[in-house]
């Protein structure tokens, strides 16, 4: 910006410089009109002498034509190498505007790519269980985690297990860093549930919303979804799919 100012500043100091020289000497206009009228009587001889022998007149018609630059003079050329400097500097200063730009958006684009956060849920466990009068139930055990390096809080988070169990985090709840949060909740089951837990193995369907602020200050929604897959004296496994937009 300050070269810009500085070609125009130029330029305007050119065209003042122009246009005081190009203004008419007055004073040499005045010493030239008495001999402009002494010389309006010309003789015939003087006529003969202008005009000059054939020789003459010869070697006049062998001089070349006057180049296409002869008529500017030479403020008039400082001009257009002003104008062509302005020029350079404004297409300079235009591409490294844009330069910059591109840059500056790209390091944006970057601290935002290494601030990026989000939640995982790891560690499936589930666990036979009784209730009273001898009613079979299914304990699940899951961790909820923040694998980045930076804290980060849920806002109104939550858990559905089996389209019936809700689990409701704390409000503001606030996740360190790889410092696991575990959830746990108890399940009823039927009589079909249990003959499922205890042979080829029994689903459920799992579903969740995990919305957290982060480093960058803005809301990310995150949900899951899956299918959770238990059976008496194996491992849990969770199935997870693509949660509907």
């Amino acid at each position: 910006m300050k070269l810009l100012t500085l070609a125009v500043l130029f330029v305007e100091l050119l065209v003042v410089a122009i246009n005081v020289s190009g203004q008419p000497n007055q004073a040499a206009n005045d010493k030239q009109k008495p001999t402009q009228e002494s010389g309006q009587t010309v003789t015939a001889t003087d006529t003969q002498h202008h005009y000059g022998s054939a020789e003459e007149r010869q070697r006049t018609g062998d001089q070349k034509p006057p180049k296409w630059y002869a008529a500017i003079e030479w403020p008039e050329w400082l001009l257009v190498v002003a104008a062509f400097l302005t020029l350079a500097v404004v297409i300079w200063q235009s591409v490294a505007t844009t330069g910059a730009t591109k840059a500056m958006r790209k390091s944006v684009e970057l601290q935002e790519t290494t601030l990026q956060q989000w939640v995982d849920v790891v560690n499936w466990k589930t666990y036979l269980i009784l209730f009273e009068r001898q009613r079979p139930g299914l304990k699940i055990k899951v961790d909820v985690v923040n694998p980045t390096d930076f804290p980060l809080t849920m806002k109104d988070a939550r858990i559905v297990f089996d389209n019936r169990v809700t689990f409701f985090f704390r409000d503001d709840c606030f996740l360190t860093p790889k410092n696991p949060y575990t959830v746990e909740v108890s399940l009823e089951m039927a009589k079909g549930q249990y003959d499922s837990f205890q042979g080829n193995g029994l689903s459920i369907r799992v579903e969740g919303s995990l919305p957290h602020i982060g480093s960058l200050r803005k809301l990310q929604p995150q949900a899951f979804c899956g299918t959770l897959m238990c059976k008496d004296g194996e491992k849990a496994r969770f199935e997870s799919e693509t949660p509907a937009a």
